[in-house]
């Protein structure tokens, strides 16, 4: 599952659009259980696979383990990567790079196989990033193929574009929004989740929001209204509903109000929205019956972060501590 979506265009104002986008909110109250051993978990999930990814100007570095905190598969790279995804199972990794070697200096999309250890380009153009870019790669459920987002910079547009895993089959998907960034697909490929541009309807300011597109990239309906940016947005495994993180800056860069966020589930079928917590969070997975969510979040701002399951009603909050001293080192080279 990809990190946070970077959205880089200017936000277009699409108002008319996103006024037709009404939701309910409801919300959770939770208490936190902590978890000391893997022992602990509910049947079923031992063996899920979440991996953790930091990156640097001195090279990236993925770490896939399963809820047990036992590692599955590790990964460095000497250059920077902006833009990964891993597959469920943990077996393969996407990611787009700026090609060393070449003067054009082209974004490309590669895939590696820890089956072999191997890296394959399957996607790109012999074009500098400076003329087109690619971005925030999804794999499909299935893992056949591979969706992704393509800047034009001379159009200023940001649209998707479909490729098979072996590299065959690259087709740029006609989608009538300028801006369609870092797609996530849902299980059965009929739809899929960007971030596009819009308005928060508390403020009226341009905002970063989430829409949904059907399989060919045609606007179907805008998911968020409110909040100013949105990242971690999944489809649940049964298709019904979706989860996303929230951020409100609080004005200008967080000085006029502290930054708030929310994470909330979305009912595709009701349109219903119930907030889970008011915490900073990154998805990591889902229990394979949709009723569990896997994610790394932060209660408090500059608190730690932990793992923590929480059922997708926003009950049985649990924090695994189990995975505390990892994650403290995970971070010692790092200030987030």
């Amino acid at each position: 599952m990809r990190k946070v979506n970077n959205p880089r265009l200017l936000i277009i104002i699409w108002f008319l659009l996103l006024s037709s986008c009404q939701s309910r909110s409801s919300e959770v109250d939770h208490h936190i259980n902590i978890l000391y051993s893997p022992g602990e978990l509910s049947d079923g999930i031992h063996d899920i696979s979440i991996f953790f990814f930091k990156s640097s100007g001195f090279g990236s570095e993925i770490n896939i383990r399963n809820l047990v905190n036992s590692n599955i598969n590790h990964y460095q790279n000497a250059y920077y990567i902006p833009f990964l995804d891993v597959s469920d199972d943990g077996q393969n990794i996407v990611f787009a790079q700026i090609a060393r070697g070449n003067d054009e200096r082209p974004f490309l999309l590669w895939l590696y196989k820890f089956s072999d250890g191997k890296e394959r380009k399957i996607a790109g153009w012999d074009y500098g990033y400076s003329v087109v870019s690619i971005s925030n790669p999804a794999f499909s459920y299935d893992e056949n193929n591979i969706l992704f987002s393509v800047t034009w910079f001379s159009t200023g547009r940001t649209g998707l574009a479909r490729v098979n895993r072996d590299g065959s089959d690259l087709v740029i998907l006609e989608t009538d929004i300028p801006l369609a960034e870092g797609p996530e697909p849902s299980p059965d490929g009929s739809m899929i989740l960007v971030t596009c541009a819009g308005v928060d309807k508390i403020s009226g300011n341009p905002a970063f929001h989430i829409c949904l597109l059907d399989q060919e990239g045609s606007f179907i309906k805008f998911i968020s209204d409110t909040g100013d940016v949105h990242g971690s947005y999944y489809f649940l495994p049964n298709g019904k509903s979706i989860v996303y993180n929230e951020l409100r800056s609080g004005g200008i860069f967080g000085i006029l109000n502290k930054p708030e966020y929310y994470f909330y589930l979305y009912d595709l079928d009701s349109g219903e929205r119930i907030k889970l917590l008011d915490w900073e969070v990154i998805v990591k997975g889902f229990s394979n019956d949709s009723e569990q969510i896997i994610f790394q979040g932060r209660p408090k701002d500059k608190s730690p972060w932990g793992i923590y399951i929480m059922n997708t009603d926003g009950t049985n909050l649990r924090h695994l501590a189990y995975f505390d001293e990892f994650l403290e080192d995970w971070y010692s080279d790092n200030d987030d």
